[in-house]
């Protein structure tokens, strides 16, 4: 009697399993066609040299070795570093004081005209979001260069200075990306537990204190969690820098990706555009590796 039950219940988890992968055959062959197979496709193409027009040819490490002594693939390199510690670094401290300051509006209303002001960029798609700071950062009837000459200062050449030019980009890209950061900044605050605050007032902490010594600790997954996305995110920089400034003046907002896209789709060697891909790939790996490793030391759980 018992082998019975035991060979059904065996056969009932057999036909579970079945539909189980039945069900999930759709996202498993999207993901392999649409995210393994170009993967895969993209790694064995840095290994060759193929114009489109001709038969890829095999060349080895080529492709890598020509772009370890390309110049502008290294202005690239540090045009898009430059980019992501300013984009990761402002939205990191704007975020989080916007999302901190807002915890000490006791007014329901104004709490509510506020989160719907800082998530308002999230809902407009980049490139609409380029073409109005476009017009925002002209240098002849941009609004803000007609702010600061009330206030007395020159025009800044935002978008034709190489100077300039970076600079705005990350202001651009730090109005854009605040509202998701503040998301995640304010539910992370939602999770500090009040004890907390009302013993540190007790023994008699100030705001500074209670910031330092409760607030930031109880944040550290959020702010580990957002320096993650937005490094990556930055790292892939591309859609400002092709709407507004076309990677110039000069060289000066040519980031990786945009150089992968002249390289792939402009000059048409996409063998180096590939290699490009495989590169970019391993840096933003290494450097979530990195950070995954250096988190353990100062992200607190619970």
């Amino acid at each position: 009697m018992f082998r019975k039950s035991s060979k059904k219940i065996s056969g009932i988890r057999k036909r579970e399993i079945i539909m189980a992968y039945i069900f999930l055959l759709p996202s498993l062959a999207g993901f392999l066609f649409f995210i393994i197979g170009p993967v895969i496709a993209g790694l064995s193409l840095s290994f060759f040299k193929w114009d489109i027009l001709n038969p890829p040819r095999f060349a080895g490490l080529t492709n890598y070795i020509e772009l370890f002594h390309d110049k502008i693939f290294r202005v690239t390199f540090i045009n898009t570093c430059y980019f992501t510690a300013g984009t990761v670094a402002g939205t990191l401290v704007i975020s989080l004081a916007l999302a901190v300051l807002l915890e000490y509006v006791t007014n329901h209303y104004l709490t509510i005209i506020f989160r719907s002001i800082y998530i308002f960029p999230m809902i407009i798609s980049l490139i609409v979001t380029a073409l109005v700071w476009g017009w925002m950062l002209d240098s002849s009837f941009g609004v803000i260069n007609y702010i600061l000459s009330l206030l007395g200062l020159s025009p800044i050449p935002w978008l034709t200075s190489t100077k300039w030019a970076m600079p705005a980009m990350i202001l651009l890209t730090i109005w854009q990306g605040l509202g998701f950061n503040f998301l995640v900044f304010t539910a992370g605050l939602a999770g500090i537990p009040s004890e907390y605050y009302e013993a540190a007032k007790i023994d008699g902490a100030n705001n500074f204190q209670q910031f330092l010594h409760i607030t930031l600790p109880g944040l550290s997954p959020s702010i580990f969690f957002v320096v993650i996305i937005s490094c990556i995110s930055s790292f892939q920089g591309f859609t400002q820098f092709y709407t507004l400034t076309a990677g110039g003046p000069g060289d000066a907002t040519r980031t990786i990706v945009y150089y992968l896209y002249d390289v792939a789709f402009r000059y048409f060697r996409m063998g180096s555009g590939a290699a490009i891909a495989v590169i970019l790939f391993i840096i933003i790996a290494s450097l979530t590796l990195l950070q995954w490793r250096t988190g353990k030391r100062w992200v607190f759980y619970g």
